[in-house]
């Protein structure tokens, strides 16, 4: 499409159907007009031109056959003879005439008709032996005929485009009844918890079909999601099953006369027997309220979570002679001087969902210096000092089943056959941080990740710790935005929130 169109269409776009279908056929019908009118008037020009010569025509032939018998011809009212007689005895007969002879202005007019202005008449010239023989016709009575003509065509075009506004509207809303009629009953059925059959009046036309189509694609899915819910409801139950029973083995030998060395290891069993259950509770219901909010669960404050995923990470990280920190920012002044996370308290699972995996990743993929879990604000934030991630990696990082070039390259250094980007390998599927945005969103959290210069010019202390720990180096930032703000204004390291 030219560029010159293009905001013509973006309007049209804008336009609803109704009102396209409404101006589509006004503009029909105001162009059929102007070709009517415009054919009316080149005919009535035509007809004139035609009538007027072949009149005049006729009647310069009259007189000229009197004035070849020597007499004055009688003209009717309305006409008018002018004679321009050429030297001779053909001449001398029309100058002992009483005809006037022709005007100057007349001499410069060509033979045949014409239109004078001024005056405003018709002109007949014609050559003879005798002379030239001028024939005038007033046309003051043609010329109102003609304006009276011209307003009547001019009026039939305004008739029409005003009934084409109402015949359009009624035509619009005839042909967006069904349309209409079959919209209310699709989002009466989404709005149903089960499926419902359309209670549209089905035709046989077009819209018929359309009806049909979408009553058969509601239908199957919502008989697909039942059976996605039955499906992970077996699936929860069948694996509570045998958590359970791991979670009251753990509680059994805790009561027994056990080592300090076992007693960690059973309590580190039913730590992550209680963790795979409140995971599988957090598919399940990620799976069960497909659109909709996330329940909220057992609250915490946001330092409470950090603790958790920080006990649980801090042994891993060690093992890799890693160090996992947790950094909190100084309070940042609201208006009325209070930190925005301060006494809030927020879905514990979900948050350790996102926290957990963020960590995970970090400590998986850092092969030295630190793993950094600051606390802002307005959040959390995870940055640590491993490889980082590339523009184009950033991009599509959330994305299932998506790894990175230090995923990639861990896999490679273990052994593994090479694989494109994207592809499932060895320890990470890819599908963690896919589940962490998954949940934020659905929370109301915003899950980023942040440029590291950026973030670092933004949190100066924080960066400064990363940096002390790998020579300057700075990783992959990702951020979690717990409290929305409209906007925010830095002075002098300081925040407040307009």
């Amino acid at each position: 499409m030219p560029r010159s169109l293009r905001p013509l269409a973006h309007l049209w776009g804008r336009i609803g159907l109704r009102g396209r279908i409404l101006l589509a056929f006004v503009l029909l019908m105001t162009v059929t007009a102007l070709a009517y009118a415009w054919a009316v008037i080149r005919v009535v020009e035509f007809t004139e031109e035609e009538l007027m010569t072949r009149g005049m025509t006729d009647e310069s032939v009259r007189v000229e056959q009197v004035l070849a018998r020597g007499r004055t011809p009688k003209l009717q009212d309305g006409w008018a003879l002018y004679l321009d007689p050429v030297p001779g005895p053909a001449g001398d007969r029309w100058r002992e005439t009483t005809v006037p002879p022709m005007p100057e202005a007349f001499r410069e007019a060509p033979d045949g008709f014409s239109e004078l202005l001024d005056p405003p008449a018709f002109l007949y010239k014609r050559t003879v032996v005798a002379g030239v023989i001028a024939v005038t016709l007033d046309q003051a009575r043609f010329e109102a005929q003609e304006i009276w003509i011209m307003r009547f065509t001019w009026a039939s075009v305004f008739v029409v485009l005003a009934v084409s506004l109402v015949v359009g509207g009624l035509l619009a809303a005839a042909v967006l009844s069904p349309i209409e009629r079959l919209s209310w009953a699709v989002r009466r059925q989404v709005g149903a918890k089960k499926y419902v059959p359309l209670a549209a009046d089905v035709s046989n036309d077009e819209v018929g079909q359309l009806a049909r189509l979408c009553d058969r694609a509601m239908r199957e899915l919502y008989e697909a999601l039942d059976r996605e819910k039955a499906f992970t409801g077996d699936v929860s139950h069948e694996l509570r099953t045998p958590l359970t029973v791991i979670e009251t083995s753990g509680e059994l030998l805790c009561m027994a006369d056990l080592s300090e060395r076992e007693r960690r290891h059973v309590e580190r069993i039913r730590t992550n027997a209680r963790a795979m259950g409140e995971m599988i509770d957090l598919f399940l219901e990620l799976a069960r309220t497909e659109g909709t909010a996330l329940s909220t669960n057992r609250g915490a404050e946001a330092i409470e979570v950090v603790d958790a995923v920080q006990e649980a990470w801090e042994p891993r990280a060690r093992a890799k002679n890693l160090r996992l920190e947790l950094f909190e920012t100084a309070a940042l002044p609201h208006r009325k001087g209070e930190n925005l996370l301060e006494g809030k308290r927020f879905p514990a699972r979900h948050l350790m969902t996102v926290l957990g995996n963020l960590v995970k990743n970090a400590v998986r993929y850092t092969e030295k210096g630190m793993v950094l879990v600051a606390v802002t604000d307005t959040g959390l934030a995870v940055a640590d000092t491993g490889p980082g991630l590339g523009k184009d990696e950033a991009a599509r990082i959330f994305d299932p089943m998506m790894r990175g070039a230090a995923a990639r390259a861990q896999e490679e250094k273990k052994g593994a056959s090479p694989v494109a980007p994207g592809n499932i390998r060895t320890e990470g599927l890819g599908l963690g941080l896919a589940i962490a945005m998954k949940v934020a969103e659905r929370c109301g959290w915003g899950l980023t990740v942040a440029d590291p210069e950026k973030w670092a010019e933004a949190n100066p202390e924080a960066a400064a710790v990363l940096r002390e720990a790998s020579d300057g180096h700075i990783g992959a930032v990702f951020e979690i935005e717990l409290v929305k703000v409209a906007k925010v204004e830095r002075l002098d390291r300081k925040t407040e929130i307009i």
